[in-house]
C-alpha cells in the first residue's frame, strides 16, 4: 500500500492503516518501534492480547466435526468457548484435556465452558516450536524400536496425538501472538504443519508392515529426520545452514536410489523426501 508524506513543522509524517491500528489496539500515546533497513522502514507493534471469546452448539454433531470446530476456534486464538452439548460432556472433557492451558471452569446441565488459564504471555515461541521437533524425532526412533520387535499401534498413536498437540499450540501462538518479524510467521507456520505431516506419513509407512529390507530403510530416515529438525533449528541464513542443507540434499538422493520396488511404503517413503525437500528450498 502507498502513504503520502505529510510536512510538519520540523519533521514528516505518514499515516498508518486504520484496519492495522484496530488489529494491534493502538491508539493515541501507544508507542511502535521504528527500524531503518536500507531503503525500507520497519514499524513494529507489540499485538494486544485481546480476550476472545465464543459460544457454540454442538447438538447432533459428529464426534470428528466437533473435534476440528473446537479445534479451528482454539487455533485462531479463542480463550473461551461456552459449549452447549446434549449428553456429550465426556466428549467436551476429552478435547479439553487436549488444549494446552485449556481446562473446564464451568460446567451446567448442557453447558461446559472451557478457557485458557495459562495464557501466551510467558510461553517462549523457540521452545514450543524445537518441542515439536524433538516430539518427531522421538516418535521415529521409538517406532523403530518397535519394528525390532513388535508394532504397537495404540503406543504409535499416542505419539501421534502428542505431536499433533504441540502443532495446534504453535498455531494458536502464531495466530494469537505472533512474532517479532512477520515474514517469520506463515514460515514457522507452514514449517510445523509439515514436521506434523511428516510424523502422519511414517506412522502409516510403519502401518503398511515394512519387510526387513524395508525396515532398513526407516534406520536411514530417521537420520535424515534428525538432521532435518537440526537444520531447522538452525536460527537465520549462514554458510553452516548452507553446507547442512546442501549435505543432506544428498543423502536425500542416495536414499531415493535405495527405494526399489513401488509399494505402499515406498510411497510413503518418496511423500517423505518430497516434503523435505520443499522445507529444504523455503530455509535456502
Amino acid at each position: 500500500m502507498k502513504r503520502k508524506i505529510i510536512k510538519q513543522k520540523d519533521s514528516y509524517t505518514i499515516t498508518l492503516p486504520i484496519r492495522w491500528v484496530k488489529q494491534l489496539g493502538l491508539k493515541q500515546g501507544s508507542e511502535i518501534e521504528v527500524s531503518e533497513i536500507g531503503k525500507k522502514l520497519i514499524i513494529l507493534a507489540e499485538k494486544r492480547s485481546e480476550h476472545k471469546t465464543i459460544e457454540i452448539d454442538i447438538k447432533n454433531k459428529l464426534s470428528g466435526f466437533i473435534w476440528r470446530e473446537v479445534l479451528g476456534l482454539y487455533r485462531k486464538g479463542y480463550d473461551e468457548i461456552v459449549i452447549k452439548h446434549e449428553n456429550q460432556a465426556s466428549l467436551v472433557r476429552e478435547i479439553a484435556n487436549y488444549l494446552i492451558g485449556f481446562e473446564i471452569v464451568n460446567q451446567e446441565r448442557d453447558k461446559i465452558t472451557i478457557k485458557d488459564i495459562a495464557g501466551l504471555e510467558n510461553a517462549d515461541f523457540s521452545i514450543i516450536f524445537r518441542r515439536i521437533g524433538f516430539i518427531l524425532v522421538n516418535l521415529t526412533e521409538e517406532i523403530y524400536q518397535m519394528l525390532q520387535t513388535k508394532i504397537k499401534e495404540k503406543e504409535i498413536l499416542i505419539l501421534d496425538r502428542n505431536l499433533n498437540k504441540f502443532t495446534d499450540y504453535c498455531s494458536r501462538y502464531l495466530n494469537k501472538k505472533g512474532l517479532e518479524s512477520f515474514e517469520d510467521i506463515p514460515i514457522h507456520y507452514y514449517l510445523a504443519s509439515q514436521l506434523e505431516q511428516l510424523g502422519d506419513f511414517y506412522k502409516q509407512a510403519v502401518f503398511s508392515k515394512p519387510n526387513k529390507n524395508q525396515v532398513l530403510l526407516f534406520r536411514d530416515l530417521n537420520k535424515i529426520i534428525k538432521e532435518f529438525v537440526n537444520i531447522i533449528n538452525i536460527e537465520g541464513k549462514n554458510l553452516e545452514k548452507k553446507d547442512r542443507i546442501f549435505d543432506l540434499y544428498t543423502i536425500l538422493k542416495k536414499f531415493e536410489k535405495n527405494i526399489k520396488k513401488e509399494t505402499a511404503i515406498t510411497s510413503y517413503f518418496k511423500a517423505m523426501i518430497m516434503l523435505i525437500k520443499d522445507c529444504l528450498n523455503l530455509l535456502f
